[in-house]
């Protein structure tokens, strides 16, 4: 089988395919072409233009990113932001829609039937009041990436690609009470940035509805659900490599093993 026809920029001299030639050349910002743009030390790739490190499928990607290419929809603001079930005809159809499959069955929440441990009942007696946000708490990938701990991947993905914008969030430590069950709960979102609170999520259920009710906030809760997330984790990638974490939690990282009925 023959191999794809190349064609040089005009800018830079790469050899791109023909279906990507025009992009290319849209972004390049004529930095001349080298071959040999990476090293390998220690099973790493090392970016030789400025010393990131990477992997062997995210080296190829990083490079690109000399080249002035970046994720269009990185930074687009989602299309229900700020908006709510009482402010939009789509959500409230989308919360009752929801509502009405988890009563009759049709969604099952991961968490049901499951029940905590006889020790963590007791922890619980004697501290009433402990909750919040633990380090190594919950399951995951965790680690630290530049002073800041992430308790998972997508938190990690986010901030990634925020702090190269040179934003700062802060990890928000402050608890909201919300009523579930008859109890009432305290609820902690992941970070502060631009005045508002950020909530990277990916499960979410009928104890997740409750806590956006109770939510009160002058300052708006914005979610970063599984769709929202998908071009920050390509931007983590792009720049990392596909398992992005190894590289950027370093000595850090740590995984815990979720194991049932434990």
């Amino acid at each position: 089988m023959a191999g794809k026809t190349k064609v040089e920029c005009s800018k830079c001299g790469r050899p791109c395919n023909t279906s990507q030639i025009q992009r290319h050349e849209k972004a390049c910002k004529g930095l001349p072409f080298e071959k040999k743009w990476s090293k390998r030390i220690d099973g790493t790739y090392v970016c030789l233009i400025c010393g990131q490190k990477s992997t062997k499928s995210g080296i190829g990607n990083h490079v690109k990113y000399h080249e002035g290419f970046m994720n269009p929809r990185i930074g687009a603001v989602a299309w229900n932001r700020g908006l709510s079930k009482d402010t939009s005809e789509i959500i409230s159809q989308y919360s009752l829609k929801t509502k009405e499959r988890y009563k009759t069955g049709e969604l099952i929440p991961s968490f049901k039937g499951r029940k905590h441990s006889q020790s963590t009942y007791e922890i619980w007696a004697k501290n009433p009041n402990m909750g919040g946000r633990r380090e190594g708490s919950g399951r995951g990938k965790k680690g630290k990436y530049k002073g800041y701990y992430c308790d998972s991947t997508w938190e990690l993905a986010w901030l990634v690609f925020i702090l190269d914008q040179g934003k700062t969030p802060i990890r928000n430590t402050k608890g909201f009470e919300y009523e579930w069950e008859g109890q009432v709960h305290k609820y902690f979102p992941d970070f502060i940035l631009d005045d508002c609170f950020y909530e990277i999520k990916g499960q979410k259920g009928p104890q997740w509805e409750a806590k956006i009710a109770a939510w009160k906030e002058t300052k708006p809760l914005v979610i970063v659900d599984k769709y929202e997330i998908k071009p920050y984790i390509e931007y983590a990638e792009q720049k990392f490599g596909k398992e992005f974490w190894i590289i950027a939690y370093g000595d850090s990282f740590k995984q815990t093993i979720f194991k049932p009925g434990a």
